[in-house]
């Protein structure tokens, strides 16, 4: 669906598994494996790669998902679509973190 998406030529998008997160309830483990998932994929995305910060303050596990998604979408050239599969492997207050930064960013 990312490339669909993508092929339109109004919208970037990246897909994010949650997988890598499978059962870490906890949030300061939890949304760091997120986010190195999402490092991933967007180091294969042959546009968004240069948008990626230099930095990613892992330990503020509060924030940085809002803060990496709202970064990648400032730098985008397009609106940037997050398709985030296997949401329901997330768990406890990973899922509950996930949420808020989310809403928080109005993504």
């Amino acid at each position: 669906m990312a490339k669909e998406l993508e092929a339109g030529g109004k919208y970037r998008a990246i897909y994010l598994s949650a997988e890598s997160a499978h059962r870490l309830d906890d949030p300061a483990i939890g949304i760091p494996a997120l986010i190195m998932s999402l490092t991933d994929m967007v180091a294969a995305h042959p546009v968004l790669a240069s948008a990626w910060p230099s930095a990613v303050p892992m330990h503020e596990w509060q924030a940085v998902l809002r803060r990496v998604l709202s970064g990648l979408a400032g730098r985008s050239d397009r609106p940037l679509g997050l398709l985030l599969d296997e949401a329901d492997c997330l768990g406890g207050q990973t899922l509950i973190s996930v949420l808020r930064q989310l809403r928080e960013g109005y993504i």
